[in-house]
């Protein structure tokens, strides 16, 4: 691996102090570190995106993956 990789754990609380942890991936890249992913307890919002991706391409192809993303990037 050419990039230098780390994981970045911080712990939350709610309102009733209920805590959690959230894990930011981030990896050194062009002088810079960058997050590329970001984990809230244990659920990794890349791998959950990419079974979502993966499901509209097997049920409509790319072409209906793009059309989603296009929206998604709308509605930010």
């Amino acid at each position: 691996d050419k990039y230098q990789r780390s994981d970045i754990r911080i712990q939350v609380r709610d309102k009733n102090g209920k805590q959690a942890t959230v894990v930011f991936s981030v990896r050194y890249k062009g002088g810079q570190w960058k997050i590329y992913d970001v984990s809230f307890e244990n659920v990794s919002i890349l791998s959950s995106y990419r079974n979502s991706f993966d499901t509209e391409i097997n049920q409509g192809g790319i072409d209906k993956l793009i059309a989603k993303i296009k929206t998604m990037k709308g509605n930010e």
